[in-house]
């Protein structure tokens, strides 16, 4: 498995992070907001990283780190690693939870780290006691919401024509269909999250769809809450029909 000591060196941090994040994440590390991490291997050559850490309320992050070798790492200037960092906090991508997140299994993979033994335990053990003691949670319903959308480009502002674009959307506790509190870029964290109040087959479907709009829509950008429908491949239809018969409605 990956050293994730090699990221958060003083000499490394600045790679991926500018300076007063990272020492606002150190400062959400001592002060133990980080109420726990998850490491998993994803083969050889990456690491991803789960966490759970306390800010205005309980934000979920996600760090990937995948080793870069040959051309790639060339490309990258020398700099061996390629890290993405997610979370559910207003700011969503390079955050203070993030850095929190790694510098804390930073710690607890070393082996001689004081306690960490200790926390992988309680980990365990409270995994267990929810599972068995934790009353069953309602899911949240959810629903793919079209609607329309103007990009724009260049100075002064060109607007181009109309698009139509998905965005997701949830049963609000008045019984109507909101917007907040569910996005496209929180999906990672949702879908890794134990904890979720969101049936895992419709996570599992909306990331599958947003992956096939991803990856040929030039107007998505990791802040973006809708998703470009003009662009989608083929794959995108049957994904739709999929959805539908798992129950995920398709509002207008």
């Amino acid at each position: 498995m990956l050293s994730l000591a090699e990221l958060v060196t003083p000499q490394a941090l600045p790679q991926w992070i500018d300076p007063e994040t990272a020492r606002r994440g150190e400062e959400y590390l001592r002060s133990g907001q980080v109420e726990r991490t998850r490491v998993e291997a994803d083969g050889p050559y990456s690491v991803e990283v789960r966490g759970w850490v306390r800010g205005s309320r309980t934000y979920r992050t996600h760090v990937s780190v995948t080793e870069l070798t040959g051309a790639l790492r060339r490309r990258a200037g020398g700099w061996p690693y390629e890290i993405t960092p997610r979370c559910t906090c207003p700011v969503g991508w390079a955050c203070k939870h993030a850095v929190a997140t790694l510098l804390s299994a930073a710690q607890d993979q070393a082996p001689d780290a004081p306690g960490s033994w200790r926390r992988s335990l309680d980990v365990l053990v409270d995994d267990v006691e929810q599972a068995v003691t934790a009353p069953a949670v309602e899911q949240t319903p959810v629903a793919l919401m079209i609607t329309w959308t103007r990009p724009h480009h260049g100075y002064p502002v060109v607007r181009a024509h109309p698009r139509l674009a998905v965005r997701l959307s949830r049963r609000g506790r008045s019984g109507r269909w909101v917007k907040s509190g569910f996005t496209w870029r929180e999906l990672v964290a949702v879908e890794h999250d134990p904890t979720t109040r969101y049936d895992p087959r419709h996570v599992q479907l909306l990331r599958e769809l947003q992956v096939a709009l991803q990856g040929t829509n030039p107007y998505w950008s990791p802040g973006s809450e809708t998703l470009d429908l003009h662009t989608a491949a083929p794959a995108l239809w049957p994904l739709l029909e999929r959805a539908a018969a798992a129950g995920i409605p398709l509002l207008c």
